[in-house]
């Protein structure tokens, strides 16, 4: 029996002990040492108390196999009889924590309020939506009301706890998806959670184009903080366009204002380095009014400065980030 660590030891010659240090009882002509005890049985072991004899030679001293044991430890010399009771433990399981990935299909999933409390953990009052939007959104879809829209809600969780969320409308008149939000558990951070949450939503918006639009999905849509440090690696890549363009958010309570962001598309059937100022004027449209209920955006003094600043303008291309080392 190969010993590990240590849970429960008892000597007897005379004495007996317990505890995690125990000086084993020696007869008046040995020169006895004391034993560090507590010992553990080896992988495979299973609950059940194990006798065994630890008998001196006075030079050195052996555990003695008994059924179901095997030789292990040495004990200090002194010629006499012990006995040793050793509590085997079971080994740790390997547990590997699973993290199921899936979409909310029911306004009534306990998920979506763990999702939500995600939500407000992650951003500014200013920057959420109401959860009855998200309940309505579920029951819009669930009663078979939407058109040429689509709205997803994706949960991660693990035993039962949401630890990342990713949300997102699918707008047909434009064949783009929108992504809404991505919010990821502290804990679960930097272990590739977000980007798959990221696929799942990439691939609902994809099957969305098949069905509504019949046809490929041409890109996908996302608002960032323009001092997010994401934006400076995410407008690296080539199929990325950060627009060079003022673009609002609209206000999400009555006591909030317009929250200015980057807007960026990334395509997925050819690279785009420009969208033309019609093209912009619809997506922007269709976003305040479609993903975020603007019942009338032209009534909006922030909608109204956009349309001005395209005026003018036959296209718009890529914003030139600064450079991070200049001062």
């Amino acid at each position: 029996m190969q010993v590990l660590a240590t849970t429960g030891v008892t000597l007897e010659n005379r004495h007996a002990c317990i505890g995690t240090e125990c000086p084993m009882a020696q007869p008046p002509s040995s020169g006895g040492r004391r034993v560090r005890g507590q010992l553990r049985a080896a992988d495979g072991a299973d609950d059940a108390e194990h006798r065994a004899i630890a008998q001196g030679d006075g030079r050195t001293g052996r555990l003695v196999r008994m059924p179901g044991e095997a030789r292990g430890a040495t004990f200090s010399p002194g010629g006499y009889l012990a006995t040793m009771t050793v509590r085997k433990s079971s080994p740790r399981p390997n547990r590997r924590v699973v993290t199921t990935i899936r979409e909310l299909q029911d306004p009534a999933d306990p998920a979506l309020a763990q999702a939500y409390r995600l939500l407000t953990r992650t951003f500014h009052r200013g920057e959420r939506v109401l959860r009855r939007e998200w309940t309505g959104s579920l029951r819009e879809r669930r009663d078979g009301l939407l058109t040429d829209i689509a709205w997803h809600l994706i949960v991660a969780e693990r035993n039962g706890r949401v630890v990342g969320f990713t949300s997102g409308s699918y707008l047909g008149n434009v064949n783009l998806g929108v992504v809404g939000y991505l919010a990821i558990a502290p804990d679960v951070r930097a272990g590739g959670l977000g980007t798959r949450l990221r696929g799942r939503l990439r691939a609902a918006f994809a099957k969305d184009a098949a069905r509504i639009a019949r046809r490929p999905l041409d890109g996908i849509l996302g608002e960032v903080s323009a001092d997010n440090p994401w934006l400076r690696s995410l407008a690296r890549r080539p199929e990325v366009l950060a627009l060079d363009f003022p673009y609002y958010q609209p206000r999400l309570s009555e006591d909030d204002a317009p929250s200015p962001y980057v807007l960026y598309l990334e395509s997925l059937l050819r690279h785009r380095d420009h969208l033309t100022a019609a093209e912009l004027r619809r997506i922007l449209y269709t976003l305040w009014r479609r993903v975020y209920r603007i019942g009338r955006p032209l009534d909006r003094p922030a909608f109204r400065a956009m349309l001005r600043a395209l005026q003018g303008r036959r296209t718009v291309g890529r914003l030139l980030l600064p450079d991070p080392k200049t001062p």
